[in-house]
């Protein structure tokens, strides 16, 4: 692998395996094959010889921390039923005082808590402004409409704290509030676009050398033949790697029944994640419910703070997915 590329270390839990962490980083920098890494890591493990490897490195870190300690603890406990996130926290603060930059605090809330949305993004907003805040629904729950609707009161929230900091010169990145007015300001995207690197732009290798077209899929066995495409020995195998790039957006449906032709997300929609829809429907192509109904409720939060801000002369007609907050002009 020279001359570019990625590779991204994914668990279970990679710091398990420091050793050939460190191993392979040392190698690629030794062979100068240009390569960059990056780990999604709960942190528990990383102490300070850890966060400073990474940061004089440049390894990209997501952290999984879902929230403040209400949200975080509600999920992510030990073995012995404590909560973690004094340990996760600690970690950030190693990665802050080391150096590393490529960091985001990446988390998952669920129907249980929602209530705390808004807040947990305030609190790493403003305590960890140099980093970028990501969180997102674990779209398994039941997503019910009274959940619906306090998933509602906490964007619009958040989308009055984003009007307020962009007023203020002081724009930040929320996925939540910038994907929706994307989907509003932006273009559609082409029926030839992929929703994802299914095979395409990333693979995924299982600890027994197996590649796969997904992470999501490692630790399942009984996937669509296409999806396991060859090994670390013998290669791809360019016929199964070939189908896995046979995808068309327009097949895409929803589980519910909604009638995509008529969502107001629709041209946008991209189907959501195949290797999710299949675990959760048998179809790469059905979109589960819960998808459609939280995007739902993000395009109307979305809509408002658009209709607000689309008037202001520093924010664009148009915007970027990622990188700086939608249209903001410096």
């Amino acid at each position: 692998m020279r001359g570019g590329g990625s590779i991204h270390f994914f668990g279970g839990e990679p710091l398990l395996a420091w050793d050939l962490i460190v191993a392979m980083v040392e190698r690629a920098k030794t062979e100068d094959l240009g390569i960059s890494f990056s780990i999604t890591t709960n942190g528990v493990l990383l102490d300070e010889e850890k966060a400073r490897f990474i940061a004089e490195h440049r390894i990209g870190v997501l952290l999984s921390l879902d929230g403040v300690r209400e949200a975080h603890d509600r999920n992510r406990l030990d073995a012995e039923g404590r909560g973690t996130w004094d340990r996760v926290v600690a970690a950030l603060e190693r990665l802050k005082e080391a150096g590393a930059r490529n960091v985001t605090i990446r988390g998952t809330f669920t129907p249980e808590t929602v209530p705390y949305l808004f807040e947990s993004h305030r609190y790493f907003l403003e305590r960890y402004p140099m980093y970028e805040t990501v969180l997102f629904p674990a779209y398994e729950g039941d997503w019910n409409e009274e959940v619906l609707r306090v998933y509602e009161e906490e964007l619009t929230k958040l989308g009055a704290y984003y009007i307020a900091r962009f007023r203020a010169g002081r724009p930040f990145r929320c996925r939540l509030v910038d994907d929706a007015l994307q989907w509003i300001a932006g273009r559609p995207p082409s029926p030839e676009w992929r929703p994802c690197g299914l095979g395409d732009r990333s693979l995924a290798v299982l600890p027994d050398g197996r590649f796969r077209s997904c992470h999501r899929l490692c630790t399942v066995e009984d996937v669509p033949e296409d999806w396991t495409f060859g090994d670390v020995w013998s290669g791809i195998d360019k016929v199964k790697f070939e189908r896995n790039l046979d995808w068309d957006i327009r097949k895409r449906r929803s589980e519910a029944g909604y009638d995509c032709s008529f969502c107001p997300i629709g041209p946008f929609c991209h189907g959501f994640c195949v290797a999710a829809n299949w675990q959760a429907t048998g179809d790469r192509y059905t979109v589960m419910k819960s998808v459609c109904d939280t995007k739902l409720v993000e395009y109307k939060v979305g809509a408002l703070v658009w209709g607000i801000l689309r008037h202001d002369p520093r924010f664009g007609r148009r915007g970027n997915t990622y990188g700086r907050p939608l249209g903001f002009r410096t």
